[in-house]
């Protein structure tokens, strides 16, 4: 999943390891330098082995000590198009392009790469988490867009991922 940190963290010992992305555009790809510190406001890639609720430690001073081509959402952004979001299609995790009017929710990262012909970038293990928050029973959702990963609106829940208020929701 992203995360923003809202205060400074250190995510030493918390179970969950944390990622600045770098994007290298010449060949490619998405490189994931691991961190520790994370300052308030910085994006970063988290990773945990299990789902679950894990506390890090709020630090002062944090750096995060590399490049990080993450940016913060800290209100919910509207995509138009040059921004990539973390997610897995067809079991591939990596971050694909939000297509034009996907909703970024408030406190995830996104790159945001211009330049035509760039699909996604891929290379993560497959069986990673990918910051779905909770499964979707057969229960109606009232009042709320629902977009596949591909940022299409949908009329309803389809089975698989579907992002519903900003949410990835998995039915």
């Amino acid at each position: 999943a992203t995360y923003v940190a809202p205060v400074d963290v250190d995510f030493t010992g918390a179970y969950v390891e944390a990622f600045a992305a770098q994007v290298n555009k010449e060949k490619g790809y998405v490189h994931l330098e691991p961190v520790t510190t994370v300052p308030a406001g910085t994006a970063v890639v988290v990773k945990a082995d299990e789902a679950g609720t894990y506390n890090v430690i709020y630090t002062e001073g944090a750096e995060l000590g590399t490049e990080n081509d993450l940016i913060s959402s800290d209100t919910n952004i509207v995509a138009d198009g040059t921004q990539y979001i973390l997610a897995k299609d067809n079991g591939e995790v990596g971050f694909y392009q939000a297509t034009n009017g996907t909703v970024i929710a408030a406190g995830k990262g996104y790159l945001v790469i211009t330049g035509a012909g760039v699909k996604g970038f891929y290379g993560f293990d497959a069986d990673e988490a990918t910051g779905i928050e909770k499964t979707l029973s057969n229960s109606t959702l009232k009042g709320e867009n629902i977009y596949n990963l591909a940022g299409q609106r949908l009329g309803k829940a389809q089975k698989g991922v579907n992002i519903i208020g900003g949410k990835k929701i998995l039915k």
